[in-house]
């Protein structure tokens, strides 16, 4: 007799999905160790798979490759802020608390900071995703801002293009400093430079 393969549906099936997402999710949480630790190019899927308690042909159902791995643990750890909605000067405010709640998160920080860049090489697995991702978050910070000089708040000959450059260049140096040296206040260092910024964007009185 030929048994028919269960359906996700059935009370087994929903047990093996539920057991390979928390596998799925193990996993993850090793390489996002891993890769903080040494980097992309110093990980071996063996490392990682150990790391999991996994074999690593278990690790290679969920994640094909090493590079399909990093890849997937970006997109799931490296997302916009769900209430990243902020226009005009409020969006120095999300900044000062986004930055803030990265310091509660070192491994996560350290792992962003090391593939960032090893990711300036352009063979690099994550080359194109860090490429892409800092254009787009360039590109929503100039926006948001930008709303501002609609509205008033915001002086109407202020470059923000060069703005957001300084403070995505202040973001990834205090995060170095900080993973460096975590008894220095990154935070209150980030804010001292935002208040000085929002000074220098609003109109004249």
């Amino acid at each position: 007799m030929t048994l028919a393969p269960r359906r996700p549906g059935t009370p087994r099936g929903r047990d093996a999905v539920r057991k390979g997402g928390r596998t799925r999710a193990a996993i993850l949480v090793a390489a996002e160790k891993v890769f903080s630790e040494g980097g992309y190019r110093a990980a071996s899927v063996a490392s990682i798979a150990e790391a999991a308690g996994v074999s690593q042909q278990g690790l290679l159902y969920h994640f094909p490759s090493k590079e399909a791995l990093l890849l997937n643990l970006l997109a799931e750890r490296d997302r916009p802020a769900d209430d990243a909605d902020a226009t005009g000067l409020a969006v120095l405010d999300e900044l000062s608390s986004q930055f803030s709640s990265s310091m509660q998160a070192p491994e996560l920080l350290r792992l962003l900071t090391i593939i960032v860049s090893e990711a300036l090489a352009e063979d690099h697995p994550a080359h194109l995703y860090v490429r892409n991702r800092s254009a787009d978050v360039h590109a929503d910070l100039v926006e948001r801002l930008g709303r501002g000089v609609a509205d008033g708040q915001i002086r109407p000959d202020a470059d923000l293009d060069i703005d957001v450059v300084l403070i995505r260049a202040l973001i990834n140096g205090l995060s170095v400093e900080w993973l460096f040296n975590q008894d220095f206040d990154a935070v209150a260092a980030f804010d001292r430079f935002l208040r000085l910024l929002r000074d220098g964007l609003q109109p004249p009185q």
